[in-house]
């Protein structure tokens, strides 16, 4: 693949349930540059799935027999095949597996993993602009820090459109914690002893010119022999 004919960026996920958020999840990043999205719906039977599969962007694959035979001829298969019942991130994993082929193929240029209750956040540049540059740098895997999201209710619909209030990780923030904010953090359990409550490893987007690269585990991308670039 001629890197510079890349179509852009997608997007993978595997999702159950995601019900008035898709929408949102879809709209925003088709927004700020993705050019496609790769739907794993782990419930075959999700009554989003037909829906949003007419829509050009989206390539939406139900978790039904046809897509278990595709595991199958997957190199992390032999890994992942004793847990694919029991543990959704071996699922994960191979339906990632498979996007990276098919995105090559499409000649997408890069290919982000992330969840379907998360969101790119690039706030100096759009992800197009972002991913383009990224373009130009020696890397074949990017890590993208995650902030936390603080519901200040209980009754959120779309959660996109409602929360804007996030923790910030560690390693983002230019000052340390005020002594104003700690004693802040201290009056309100949901963020002490645990700053996260989920995880503060974030996700990563994998160039899909780079060989042999495969995601490992959810959060990254790695190649078999240790070899690779990444940030």
């Amino acid at each position: 693949m001629n890197q510079a004919n890349a179509k852009g960026p997608a997007i993978v996920t595997t999702l159950r349930n995601a019900g008035q958020t898709l929408d949102s999840f879809i709209a925003y990043h088709r927004a700020i540059g993705f050019a496609h999205f790769y739907l794993f719906f782990d419930d075959p039977d999700d009554p989003d799935l037909s829906r949003v599969a007419a829509n050009p962007s989206v390539t939406a694959i139900a978790h039904d027999a046809n897509l278990r035979r595709s595991w199958m001829a997957l190199p992390q298969y032999p890994a992942q095949a004793a847990f694919v019942d029991s543990e959704v991130m071996a699922r994960q994993v191979l339906n990632v597996e498979l996007a990276m082929i098919s995105a090559r193929e499409r000649e997408f240029g890069w290919l982000l993993h992330i969840d379907s209750d998360e969101l790119f956040f690039s706030p100096n540049q759009s992800a197009a602009e972002h991913f383009a540059w990224l373009d130009g740098q020696p890397l074949e895997a990017v890590n993208f820090p995650n902030y936390e999201a603080v519901p200040e209710r209980e009754d959120i619909g779309d959660f996109f459109r409602e929360v804007d209030l996030f923790k910030v990780p560690p390693e983002l923030r230019h000052e340390p914690i005020t002594p104003a904010g700690l004693r802040l953090a201290r009056t309100v359990p949901q963020l002490l002893p645990n700053l996260f409550h989920f995880y503060g490893r974030g996700k990563s987007a994998v160039r899909l010119s780079a060989p042999d690269m495969q995601p490992e585990g959810v959060h990254s991308f790695v190649r078999p022999d240790g070899k690779y670039t990444a940030a």
